[in-house]
């Protein structure tokens, strides 16, 4: 399972935004601005920075545009100075490019689903949608025992799983402790899962893609 993770981290579609990412970028570059740290000094910075996300995370639009300025950098045929410039602009269009995607969703109508159906909206792949309770919707859900739970992959082309236990649990999916384990597997776009909760108590699950991605079922 877990060579198959790798492998979808490797092969998704690039994601254009990455908070937690631009942040550190951000931090950054305003210490240069302020003259608390030397253009080679942000470049380091920006590098170390640049080089633990690309190990963690999935490949983004805003990772792929810093790579290339940092190769430029590395090459000596642009001077520090500019490319910091550079830098800069390309985390300022993507700041600019999350504040509309957050407009637009605070502006959306809530979605309408189904009775005793979650949702994996646009951007639970993302760190951040877990800050709002938005990265399963609803997050919790309480139901009566016999009842058929049914999650939503809306989140583009992103895969997901549904997966009984916490990203720490010893036992997880089907062995979930207390039986009436469950486990997706990898729920492509558009993809949907279903399960009975035959067994009353409180249920935790999660994504093993984006285990930031944490929901529960009660089950009375």
């Amino acid at each position: 399972m877990e060579e198959s993770i790798e492998a979808v981290h490797l092969t998704a579609e690039p994601q254009n935004v990455n908070p937690e990412y631009q942040g550190a970028l951000d931090e950054i570059i305003h210490k240069f601005e302020i003259d608390k740290i030397s253009a080679e000094e942000a470049i380091v910075g920006i590098k170390e920075v640049h080089d633990g996300f690309v190990g963690l995370y999935i490949t983004s639009d805003l990772i792929e545009d810093i790579t290339i300025q940092l190769n430029i950098y590395e090459s000596g045929s642009d001077s520090t100075s500019h490319v910091l410039d550079k830098i800069h602009e390309i985390v300022k269009e993507a700041e600019a490019t999350l504040a509309e995607l957050e407009s637009i969703e605070e502006e959306k109508v809530a979605k309408e689903l189904p009775p005793n159906t979650v949702d994996m909206p646009v951007g639970a792949g993302v760190t951040g949608c877990e800050e709002h309770d938005a990265c399963y919707t609803p997050t919790q859900l309480t139901v009566s025992v016999g009842t058929t739970v049914t999650w939503i992959n809306s989140d583009g082309s992103i895969p997901h799983t549904v997966t009984a236990g916490w990203p720490d649990s010893d036992s997880i999916g089907l062995d979930y402790p207390g039986g009436n384990g469950f486990d997706s597997d990898f729920m492509s776009g558009g993809a949907t899962f279903e399960h009975t909760f035959e067994v009353p108590g409180e249920y935790d699950y999660y994504c093993m893609l984006h285990p930031w991605m944490i929901g529960s079922v009660t089950v009375e």
